[in-house]
């Protein structure tokens, strides 16, 4: 647009409206830019991050220097939703930046609205909110979440490791929230939808996983990009990435938590690589390399495998035992290849080996007739036996 002068008031705006509706795709920005200098701004503090925080703002470190000061100085005042927040100038790009990265790094913040404004006067730069609620409603809710939370922490801490803190959290939420592909109903993309109203898309799934995860001290963080989904295609997704031992992994609540089986928990997303989801999983953004294997919940469980030998066999009879005397509904197993899946699937389905399990713990009598029950997630080279006869 063209620039405007007036001999004694100079007027700028910047507005951006960014719709969060990933399960969709959608994701749009809209700008109107002319700059101005400002003066001295309001002192501000640096927001906590890193261990011992209850924080990680990878975001906030991601941006210069002057979108880390226009983050602070929103940061420590849009929870009592003012009109307006002096800031720094910003161009249209450092300001989608501070905009998304105010969003990313902070689950807990349910006021922010989807979209803002940046307008300048006289030298001086605003940030212009919206706010999705009243003040008072959202002080109510952010109370609600956070006790709802600390009570969470309270029961993960009580595992001794990350790992299987972590996985508690996976669990508790998969196994509480319902996943809704209405992105539009209220809260939905937010971690106050998947933890208190119990319903989520997947923005809500990523952003609850997140902020448990912080509160107990663990590095993770959203990840976007596209998903290959079997009904609607590729499709705009978040998901998390977590850091373990110094090691990355990506981790995937809303494709583990299986919509049409709710006593389910799936594993075929949890802590993997970035080869094990480039199938499914594409334009990955940020870009992190997550290639340990560790803490993949098939490894610690020894249940990958990379060929069919015995130890294959003995360890599926073992699982398929400890599995049924726990009361569990259903085992999964994963292959480092397509030829191992299959090979494995075949010895599974058209041999004795899952006879042979079942009759060694208590679930079919020897000899008697059966019927097998199992889903594939060929993508993921995972298999799921349902420990019913």
């Amino acid at each position: 647009m063209k620039k405007r002068s007036v001999a004694l008031i100079l007027t700028a705006v910047i507005i951006i409206s960014l719709y969060f509706a990933f399960n969709k795709g959608l994701f749009n920005a809209f700008f109107d830019v002319v700059f101005l200098n400002s003066s001295e701004l309001t002192q501000y503090a640096v927001p906590e991050s890193g261990k011992g925080t209850g924080f990680f703002r990878h975001s906030y470190e991601s941006l210069d220097e002057t979108g880390k000061q226009a983050y602070a100085l929103i940061l420590q005042s849009v929870k009592e939703h003012p009109q307006r927040i002096r800031i720094p100038k910003l161009n249209s790009e450092q300001l989608n930046a501070v905009f998304l990265a105010l969003s990313y790094d902070n689950p807990g913040m349910l006021c922010l609205g989807s979209d803002c404004r940046l307008i300048s006067r006289g030298g001086k730069h605003y940030f212009i909110p919206t706010y999705s609620e009243s003040v008072d409603i959202c002080k109510a809710r952010t109370l609600q979440l956070e006790e709802e939370v600390a009570k969470i922490k309270a029961q993960a801490l009580e595992y001794k490791g990350d790992y299987e803190k972590e996985k508690f959290v996976h669990d508790l939420i998969i196994r509480n929230c319902n996943y809704t592909y209405d992105t539009e109903k209220p809260n939905v993309n937010s971690a106050y939808g998947a933890i208190i109203q119990k319903e989520a898309a997947c923005e809500g799934y990523s952003r609850a996983f997140q902020l448990i995860l912080a509160k107990l001290d663990i590095d993770v963080r959203l990840v976007t990009g596209k998903a290959v989904d079997e009904i609607e295609g590729t499709v705009g997704h978040m998901w998390n990435m977590v850091v373990l031992d110094g090691d990355n992994y990506f981790v995937d609540l809303t494709w583990d938590d299986p919509v049409s089986q709710e006593s389910i928990i799936g594993y075929s997303y949890f802590n993997v690589t970035g080869d094990m989801i480039k199938a499914t999983h594409l334009q990955i953004q940020p870009q992190i390399e997550c290639v340990a294997v560790k803490h993949n919940y098939f490894v610690k469980e020894n249940r990958f495998f990379n060929d069919t030998d015995s130890y294959f066999e003995n360890r599926v009879k073992s699982a398929v035992g400890y599995a049924y005397s726990r009361g569990e509904k259903s085992i999964e197993f994963r292959f480092d290849s397509r030829a191992t899946y299959e090979a494995a699937k075949e010895k599974m389905i058209n041999g004795d080996l899952i006879r042979n399990a079942y009759e060694l713990c208590g679930l079919i009598r020897k000899n008697s007739g059966f019927t097998l029950n199992y889903s594939e997630n060929i993508s993921a080279l995972t298999f799921r036996l349902y420990l019913e006869a």
